[in-house]
């Protein structure tokens, strides 16, 4: 069962079919449309980094691990899925789900098709839009089953 997903991918504002007005970014579709079905959306991006917040903290070992990222995968770690916008290369949306798939979270991926070996060996579900994407996780809920009152 599904509660809550960690969003990763950069954000892409795609043009209308006219061209004037931006569409809504996909993280914006994503967490209304999954926050109407009871789903738990966390957006990194939605927590604020403050400039002049040192991002590197000493490490036993004597190298720098960033916050950014402790941050991060400590919120993978309290979600159990991963939405990944792939339609634009990163570094970092490719670690996030190749941390959250060795963990056993479902990872969903957002991209065009064929997809890497890499892709493919680390998400359960591949789809070539949002929509199609945030569907396949909303069914990923449990439905109820009706009550059976037994006296």
């Amino acid at each position: 069962m599904l509660s809550s997903i960690y969003l990763t991918g950069d954000a892409i504002n795609e043009q209308n079919v006219l061209g004037q007005m931006p569409l809504p970014d996909w993280r914006s579709l994503a967490m209304s449309k999954l926050h109407r079905y009871g789903l738990k959306v966390v957006n990194p991006l939605e927590l604020a980094w403050s400039a002049s917040n040192d991002p590197f903290e000493p490490s036993e070992a004597g190298e720098g691990v960033d916050l950014r990222v402790r941050r991060a995968l400590d919120m993978i770690d309290q979600c159990d899925a991963l939405l990944a916008n792939l339609n634009k290369s990163s570094y970092g949306t490719a670690m996030e789900m190749f941390y959250a798939h060795r963990l056993g979270k479902m990872v969903t991926v957002i991209g065009q098709s064929p997809f890497n070996p890499w892709v493919l060996s680390h998400s359960q579900a591949r789809f070539g839009d949002v929509d199609t994407a945030i569907n396949y996780l909303i069914d990923e809920q449990p439905h109820s089953a009706p009550l059976n009152w037994i006296l």
